[in-house]
């Protein structure tokens, strides 16, 4: 037997999964880890935006990372293709559009980051409602809600653009509710966003900062 556990906020019903629910229900945060799915014979769904197994996807046979932000997912395949679904609310969160043939709620290539100069796409970071993806050869690309994310990442736009970090070479990043950090290849920190709970140190950074912090170059995760 499988069995899946949720916790967290459930806002649009994103921790639902019995069948026959009425989506028009009132849904309920759930506080603590709670038996959301089961299923004897393997869980083939995750949620309501994703009803049928990743396996599925048309070329997107080897899913090695899924990441989650405020209203929806993202995945990488094993050969860089990145696909995005969520809530049709937030589709500027995407990076992609959306029409009937690919709505918000379904699994979609962002097709702005396939063919890229430096390489395929190697790691994906979300949080929020902002989402990152990292290429082979070291560059980093950011997109998503300028206005719900934080005034210090207003840059940011509904298409993954690259981002300059003083002509670094990126090796990691991750993503906060309204701040990245990113690691270079040559050990530095850089970090932008919001500081209100301390996480970037010191202070707010309205743009890309370097942060001194000695022996602290492991990866993000």
């Amino acid at each position: 037997m499988e069995e899946l556990y949720a916790t967290g906020f459930n806002a649009w019903n994103q921790l639902r999964f019995e069948e026959g629910a009425d989506s028009s229900d009132e849904p309920d945060d759930i506080s603590s880890f709670t038996c959301v799915l089961r299923d004897d014979e393997g869980i083939d769904a995750v949620w309501p935006f994703f009803s049928y197994t990743l396996e599925s996807f048309a070329g997107f046979s080897d899913v090695v990372q899924v990441v989650a932000y405020d209203t929806g997912f993202a995945a990488l395949s094993s050969t860089g293709q990145v696909y995005t679904w969520g809530d049709e609310r937030f589709a500027i969160c995407l990076g992609r559009d959306t029409d009937d043939d690919n709505p918000a709620h379904r699994p979609a290539l962002v097709e702005d980051l396939q063919d890229l100069p430096t390489g395929r796409i190697v790691k994906i970071a979300a949080a929020g409602y902002i989402l990152a993806a990292l290429t082979a050869g070291n560059d980093l690309y950011c997109w998503g809600h300028p206005g719900r994310s934080s005034p210090t990442l207003n840059g940011l736009t509904d298409r993954p653009s690259p981002i300059d970090i003083d002509d670094n070479d990126i090796a990691d990043v991750g993503v906060g509710e309204s701040h990245l950090i990113a690691l270079t290849s040559g050990g530095q920190v850089y970090v932008v966003g919001d500081n209100t709970n301390g996480q970037l140190v010191d202070s707010t950074n309205s743009s890309w900062t370097e942060k001194f912090l000695p022996n602290r170059t492991e990866e993000f995760g």
